[in-house]
């Protein structure tokens, strides 16, 4: 004889508020047993109710037509003082929504039914931030909302999966089988930690290097390396107005591609080079060799960095502005050729302007490395003090109120009035927030915003001139200026209109 079974939940909208409810058992003919015997349903003698087995205060009601478990304590008198328990379910976040045929898949009395999906990943990690953690404990509603009891800590979360009202198709079917975390939901922390800390500034030293767009971009290359004749040298100018960072000095590079600039030349075009010059060999020499050409191109480049252009073509004494800084580098055409690489590496390793090699930027004249800046910060430092305790309680959601139902009292603000009568009296419904309440209260004040703006009122005060026909300089007074850039923004820095009070 079983002592417990599965039935049907038939009703549990109990007169009494008992939390009973009533049952058919599963595959049994109910109607015969109902003619068996004359009674009045939820009265004395209807065989077919049962008490929670759990207490009142935590008793999970059941929707009709779901699946309970009930409890027999006589076998013998079958129908008395039987007890249930909701269930079973097989979905652990949506209660209500579960079909009689879906909570009985795992059970001996499930008929053929699709399998339910996992919800845990490949890894076994169940969707995060749903449910409480295995060293945690929870206590779960019928959906959407949860008390998470963590290590000397409390969270009350409402809303914490998306609405299915707000759902869109897509998610509409997923939300069946699996829990979709709400990107907004309104919650209460309650935390304590083991040690107390705060945040304090302290100034440390740091070294900025300095940087600003380059003004020249030289390029040089050879015709052979092999038989070397003449080196080609393209020189660009940075355009000033150029957007973005390219050609920043400390950005650009060897690999940086060439945008924003133009090349100098006197046919106007964009492939002549600035300079086509021919190789000098050393005596006795007929032809360039390798150290002739990379001596070439060193004493050109280092030519051009302590004369400018002109000094190379007087043609280009509309260059004669400072270079500086400028970056010099192998064209791309040349740094990737393929030729006799030994002889090529050669020419590059040898290619020196001060003490850069073959590629770099220089800064200055007299300096090849930008300045570099030694400032103050000030920066956030975590001070823990392990011999004391500390607790946080936070409020997250969209509109948080701090409501008084003392409407009598000596600090009641007259003019707004909450009428807490017409407000719902089991759940807080939308319109009341906005239409009873929000009009009804007052925003909160931030007090750091308040305090800037005396400050500046007070530096006004305190640092202005009078003259006895004018009135004090205005327009040219920063103090001035700070006060008026805070003024304009007052109303939206000081007042917090999502958190208010009555």
């Amino acid at each position: 004889m079983k002592i417990i079974d599965i039935a049907i939940c038939d009703d549990n909208k109990d007169p009494k508020g008992l939390g009973r409810i009533r049952y058919k058992i599963f595959n049994d003919t109910v109607a015969v047993k109902e003619r068996a015997l004359d009674y009045e349903k939820w009265g004395d003698k209807d065989r077919f109710v049962a008490q929670p087995f759990l207490p009142l205060n935590i008793n999970f009601i059941p929707e009709i037509g779901q699946a309970v478990k009930i409890i027999t304590y006589n076998i013998n008198k079958k129908n008395v003082n039987q007890e249930y328990i909701a269930g079973p379910f097989t979905s652990s976040f949506d209660f209500n929504s579960q079909t009689l045929s879906q909570q009985l898949e795992k059970t001996s009395y499930g008929a053929v039914v699709k399998d339910t999906p996992n919800i845990a990943d490949k890894n076994g990690l169940l969707p995060e931030g749903v449910f409480a953690k295995e060293t945690d404990f929870g206590i779960y509603s019928k959906y959407g909302s949860d008390i998470i009891f963590t290590e000397n800590g409390i969270q009350f979360r409402g809303g914490k999966l998306l609405s299915k009202s707000a759902a869109s198709v897509k998610n509409k079917e997923n939300m069946l089988t699996n829990p979709i975390l709400s990107k907004k939901s309104s919650k209460i922390y309650l935390k304590k930690f083991p040690r107390s800390a705060t945040i304090r500034q302290k100034k440390i030293k740091t070294k900025e290097v300095q940087f600003t767009k380059l003004k020249y971009i030289i390029e040089y290359d050879v015709d052979d390396v092999v038989n070397p004749n003449y080196t080609n040298i393209y020189v660009y100018k940075v355009n000033p107005n150029f957007y973005g960072v390219l050609n920043n000095t400390n950005f650009f590079s060897l690999q940086t591609p060439l945008s924003g600039v133009t090349l100098i030349n006197l046919s106007g075009d964009t492939v002549t080079p600035t300079f086509k010059l021919e190789i000098t060999p050393s005596p006795p020499l007929s032809s360039p060799s390798i150290q002739d050409t990379y001596v070439f191109i060193r004493n050109t480049l280092n030519t051009i960095y302590d004369n400018g252009l002109d000094s190379i073509n007087p043609l280009y004494s509309l260059y004669s502005d400072d270079i500086f800084p400028f970056y010099f580098r192998p064209t791309k055409e040349f740094y990737t050729r393929i030729t006799d690489q030994e002889k090529k590496q050669t020419i590059l390793n040898n290619v020196k302007v001060r003490q850069r090699i073959t590629n770099g930027l220089i800064w200055s004249l007299t300096k090849i490395d930008p300045d570099v800046k030694e400032n103050e910060q000030l920066v956030d430092e975590l001070v823990e003090n392990k011999d004391s305790e500390q607790t946080f309680s936070t409020i997250m959601s969209d509109r948080i109120y701090f409501i008084s139902t003392d409407t009598t009292g000596q600090y009641q603000t007259p003019g707004k009035l909450i009428d807490f009568d017409s407000l719902n009296k089991y759940d807080l419904e939308q319109e009341d927030y906005l239409e009873k309440i929000e009009k009804n209260t007052y925003a909160t004040v931030r007090g750091d915003k308040l305090y800037e703006f005396l400050v500046a009122m007070y530096n006004v005060l305190v640092n202005h001139k009078h003259n006895i026909c004018e009135p004090y300089a205005r327009q040219s007074m920063d103090e001035h200026k700070i006060m008026v850039d805070l003024f304009s923004k007052l109303k939206i820095d000081l007042l917090n209109e999502t958190i208010r009070i009555n």
